[in-house]
């Protein structure tokens, strides 16, 4: 399920709080975030999209949600609602990043759900002088709401990374991805 956009959201404008003992937040609402914003005299429908994203984060932890919600002009494309929520905790060079997604796609006329997905991912790092270690496995599950069985996907990767700087690096990655068979 593609959703969001690829790249800056179009139309933008969006609020970055202070950081209250660790807490913060970004709100961001767009006019249109897929295209130039139609005539506000128009009689088609109007589009916009907004995001919330309260985070909290401590030393060696961050715990943070992001719920994304868009509409485009005149229905478009459809309506996308999205979740995610990821994490992270460091000890003694060791570093696990769990994130879970949930992606939903919407007609614009009939406000019918046409794609429902949920993935999840597992990082492992373990950084040691100048060298770095990833482990990864990610799952993105079949589609709920698609016709089609097995569309869904796994990933496996390896990675090595190393520190020639504090701004350079140079890495060597292995991942292995497999999509099920009525996979797009």
């Amino acid at each position: 399920v593609g959703i969001g956009i690829i790249g800056r959201t179009m139309n933008n404008i969006y609020y970055d709080s202070p950081v209250w003992g660790g807490f913060s937040f970004t709100g961001a609402y767009s006019m249109n975030p897929a295209a130039v914003e139609a005539d506000s005299m128009s009689t088609i429908r109007s589009g916009r999209a907004w995001n919330l994203q309260p985070r909290f984060r401590g030393s060696n932890w961050a715990v943070e949600w992001s719920r994304w919600d868009s509409k485009a002009d005149a229905g478009a494309a459809a309506d996308q609602k999205g979740d995610r929520l990821n994490a992270y905790f460091t000890y003694a060079g060791f570093r696990v990043s769990p994130s879970w997604d949930k992606s939903r796609l919407f007609t614009a006329a009939t406000g019918v759900e046409t794609n429902n997905r949920t993935s999840w991912t597992l990082p492992f790092s373990y950084r040691t002088g100048p060298h770095t270690f990833h482990l990864e496995y990610t799952r993105a599950k079949d589609d709920d709401r698609n016709l089609i069985a097995d569309d869904g996907a796994k990933l496996y990767s390896l990675a090595y990374v190393y520190s020639l700087s504090k701004r350079t690096t140079m890495g060597l990655t292995y991942s292995k991805l497999t999509n099920g068979a009525g996979a797009v």
